[in-house]
């Protein structure tokens, strides 16, 4: 049970209240009070947790992070920045090892249902206050675009909560999938997608289409099953291009972020380059240790590309780059290449495609915004997948 309280407050996702610890990237609240838990555990749990072995990729990670804040302007930065991966990480060892003693993953797949559920209805909620009805102390716009106002939920970013309702309507995805589950996961998953939509988050709908490719690709993964499949888009692909269409021409500066994604001449589209070559600038001048992690916006003044007013590259293995040098970069690419291979070692285990599925759709979300270091949701999914041999 105690495992049980640890990963819900490591891992709900309430992250409007932050802390700020030496002009450092916020540490949430619920990340402080994981931090806590990490610190006290051994007086709950005298036995040695058990590790997954893509803990050790993490673990290396941390120890050159801190090594790099020796190096760079401001060492609180690294040493936030740090911790974020040692909380990531305890989240994992706290999901796994919880998984290992009760054998629950379907129960613990069950409550992200309904934590999701709580944060899409309070997503559409506020969709609706801050567009028609007008904000007030809960409910209140942080972004503009067009004439549309972004929801972000109880996340501090709106780009944070679409990742997160990507992954979540990826795992009512699968679970309908594998257990056939009926109308109630069914609505949840048109639901989900449709807050996703709200969000007016790009990277986050890409990575649910690539997190929802992989997913049947995994599951019809044989020739049979794959025509199967190919069947299935065939039949419903000229429905859904006719859906699309009328509502893009009901809703068209609602839809006009998503159809514009792609168009280079657009300026948010524009500065997204810029920032890249300035984060690629910026590591081909410090490729071992980089300039240090939490410290791209201390070094951005040296660098005359046009940021757009951004302090992150908004990619994150650019930033791990620019941030952290070679040897972070090469572990985090290790970190994701060993998840990806024991996912599709393991196709079979409902548990490794979820993981598979919400890997991808962090990394296709990575490409566009800088969510490593903040997507704790994650380590949860890693925990489910890594368990498979627990499991009843």
């Amino acid at each position: 049970m105690k495992f049980f309280v640890y990963a819900i407050i490591s891992t709900i996702p309430l992250q409007d209240v932050a802390i700020s610890i030496g002009n450092t990237n916020h540490i949430t609240v619920f990340e402080f009070i994981a931090l806590i838990s990490l610190l006290t555990s051994p007086l709950f749990f005298p036995k040695i947790f058990y590790y997954p072995k893509i803990s050790v990729f993490l673990f290396f990670l941390c120890i050159w992070i801190f090594i790099g804040a020796f190096f760079t302007i401001n060492p609180f930065s690294a040493i936030a920045k740090a911790l974020k991966i040692i909380l990531n990480l305890y989240v994992l060892l706290l999901v796994y090892n919880y998984l290992i003693k009760t054998n629950s993953a379907n129960k613990l797949i069950s409550l992200i249902k309904k934590v999701a559920l709580f944060e899409s209805v309070f997503s559409a909620i506020e969709y609706v206050f801050i567009n028609y009805i007008g904000e007030n102390v809960i409910f209140h716009a942080t972004q503009i675009v067009g004439e549309v106002e972004r929801v972000d939920g109880t996340f501090n970013d709106a780009n944070y909560l679409g990742l997160y309702i990507a992954c979540s309507f990826i795992i009512v995805f699968t679970d309908i999938l594998f257990n056939k589950r009926g109308r109630f996961d069914k609505l949840l998953a048109v639901f989900l997608f449709a807050v996703l939509l709200l969000t007016l988050s790009r990277s986050g709908l890409l990575a649910a289409l690539a997190g929802v490719a992989i997913v049947l690709i995994s599951y019809y993964s044989s020739k049979q099953q794959l025509n199967r499949l190919i069947k299935y888009i065939i039949a419903l692909f000229p429905v859904t291009l006719i859906v699309l269409i009328s509502l893009m021409g009901v809703y068209p500066d609602f839809f006009e972020r998503y159809t514009t994604m792609f168009d280079l001449d657009r300026g948010d589209v524009y500065v997204r380059i810029v920032q890249y070559l300035t984060a690629i600038a910026m590591y081909k001048d410090n490729m071992l240790l980089g300039v240090g992690a939490g410290n791209y916006m201390n070094y951005i003044q040296y660098y005359n590309g046009y940021t757009g007013g951004s302090l992150i590259p908004h990619n994150s293995f650019l930033e791990i780059a620019a941030e952290t040098g070679t040897v972070a970069l090469l572990l985090m690419i290790s970190f994701f290449i060993h998840i990806i291979k024991d996912g599709w070692h393991f196709r079979n285990n409902e548990y490794d495609v979820i993981m598979l599925g919400c890997v991808v759709a962090t990394l296709v979300s990575g490409f566009f915004y800088s969510n490593i270091y903040y997507q704790m949701p994650l380590f949860v999914y890693l925990g489910i997948g890594y368990s498979r041999c627990y499991q009843k």
